[in-house]
């Protein structure tokens, strides 16, 4: 029986998956990071003492031979395998690279947006406490009427909606950039790219 995997099963979606997982791709390196020191921190004794076991009753020579090539057979799979998931990989990236691009853009327009609301919600209140100096100065009392007059906050309400709207919308998009978890997208975030025509295979003309 083989001490290492054989034809190690294939599965796009788990990659996909580790793809969208930031977490488990930190961890997934630091165990490829572990297996590394630990292959360095190996010796002739360890070896020869796996090898013994992995294959009793001959002599230590027969049992390297065997394991060496196990590893070689191994090593082949796993070359193999990993290509497989190098593609996979490579795909993702291809796929989503039009909306981490849209994604991308709409954090900036949304961080120039806020910055835009900022100022205007500035004016607002300037344009606001100036009318109310305005009535004072005018002979209205500190009271209900004053507030009702000079306390017209619609302007400023609508655009704090606004900034609370586009708060969370940079979050949501920001976060999908870090993750690259599709279902934090809203429904309507869709690409639309133009047609591509291949040349070197083309649509026949209609009958």
């Amino acid at each position: 029986m083989s001490i290492f995997p054989r034809d190690l099963p294939y599965n796009p979606n788990l990659h996909r998956e580790l793809f969208a997982d930031r977490t488990a791709v930190r961890l997934a390196d630091r165990c490829a990071r572990d297996l590394e020191r630990f292959a360095r921190r190996l010796n002739h004794g360890t070896i020869a003492a796996l090898a013994a076991h992995h294959a009793p009753g001959v002599s230590i020579t027969d049992a390297l031979r065997a394991l060496a090539d196990e590893i070689n057979t191994a090593t082949m799979d796993l070359d193999r395998f990993q290509s497989s998931a190098e593609l996979t990989m490579k795909a993702e990236t291809t796929r989503l690279a039009p909306l981490m691009s849209k994604a991308t853009r709409r954090v900036m327009a949304a961080v120039r947006r806020i910055e835009q609301i900022d100022a205007q919600m500035r004016s607002s209140q300037e344009r606001a406490e100036g009318k109310r100096k305005q009535l004072l100065a005018a002979g209205v009392k500190e009271g209900p009427d004053l507030e009702r007059i000079a306390g017209d906050t619609s302007e400023i309400d609508a655009l704090k909606a606004e900034r609370a709207a586009l708060v969370d919308e940079r979050a949501t998009m920001e976060q999908f950039i870090r993750t690259r978890d599709e279902s934090l997208l809203p429904a309507d975030f869709v690409v639309n790219e133009p047609l591509r025509v291949d040349s070197t295979n083309p649509v026949p003309a209609p009958k």
